[in-house]
């Protein structure tokens, strides 16, 4: 890992210690069973990129909670902070997104001491809770085609189970 502080997101800057399909993002790595990677508990950095099924909603907000940083990009909203802290969460505001499968491209790195990366969702301001497994995915949902005559329709579900290819991608560098 480099001198500087934040380290800069980079998938090729430092050495790459593994990569893996994991099935969601809220991990800590405080205990030897959860090492993802050679890397092992301080100084390193995951890159994890994927899809996220976001649920029918009216309103909906996130919160990233890591130590030290993390960013998670849903589409073109981004959120998190990347600085040397303790486990914190960032809090959106209200985010315009829509429910169907979206984009996530996500950042954590540890320099030191304890760990923690989670993300959380407060659909229709029912409260926060952990986003669960199943709304990750390494591929987009199948989408339906349908033509008629003189238009053709394309439709992503907004939910769907996939049991054959779940999680995101993670790709770890460090020391």
């Amino acid at each position: 890992f480099p001198v500087t502080i934040p380290p800069v997101k980079s998938d090729t800057a430092y050495e790459q210690c593994g990569q893996e399909t994991v099935p969601f993002i809220n991990v800590t790595f405080d205990w030897e069973q959860n090492l993802f990677g050679a890397c092992g508990w301080d100084q390193f950095m995951i890159h994890y990129t994927g899809y996220i099924q976001i649920p029918e909603h009216q309103t909906i907000q996130f919160f990233v909670a890591s130590d030290d940083g993390g960013t998670v990009k849903i589409g073109t909203e981004e959120f998190g902070v990347w600085q040397d802290q303790g486990c914190s969460a960032t809090v959106t505001e209200l985010v315009d997104v829509s429910a169907g499968t979206k984009v996530l491209d996500a950042w954590f790195y540890e320099n030191g001491g304890g760990t923690c990366f989670m993300l959380a969702w407060n659909v229709d301001n029912t409260g926060y809770t952990i986003v669960p497994p199943e709304a990750f995915t390494s591929q987009p949902s199948a989408a339906t085609t349908t033509t008629s005559s003189s238009t053709t329709t394309t439709e992503i579900p907004v939910s769907t189970t996939t049991t054959s290819v779940t999680g995101v991608s993670a790709i770890v560098t460090g020391k």
